[in-house]
Order: C-alpha cells, then structure tokens, then sequence
C-alpha cells in the first residue's frame, strides 16, 4: 500500500519512474488488483516522461507508445 502510494504519487507529479514502477504494480497485481487496461497507460504515460523501462515493456507487448 505504501509503495502504491509513493508511486501513484511520483506519477501525478510527471515522474517516469514513478508511472514505470506504479504501471508494474497494476500489470503484475502486486499490491493491488491487477488492472493490465490501466498499467499500459502509465506505462504510456512513463514513457513520454523518460522512463525507459516503460518504454522497453510496451515494446515487449508491441503496443505503440
């Protein structure tokens, strides 16, 4: 839940790794319910931001950034 937090956080004030870190938590389920549909947009959203392990993961699920 902290950890959720924190990132959720970081996201909300444009932070990559934030948005990265907050989009795995969601695609993996960890911590939270898993949400695949909001994940892939912040990974989106940690991409356009720098983030890229965000961008690497879209690549991976071929899905345009």
């Amino acid at each position: 839940k902290e950890a959720l937090d924190r990132y959720s956080k970081a996201c909300e004030m444009k932070n990559g790794g934030g948005c990265f870190n907050l989009g795995a938590m969601q695609y993996n389920g960890e911590g939270v319910t898993r949400n695949e549909k909001q994940a892939i947009e912040n990974f989106k959203k940690g991409c356009k931001l720098g983030a890229k392990g965000a961008c690497d993961i879209l690549k991976q699920l071929k899905i345009k950034a």
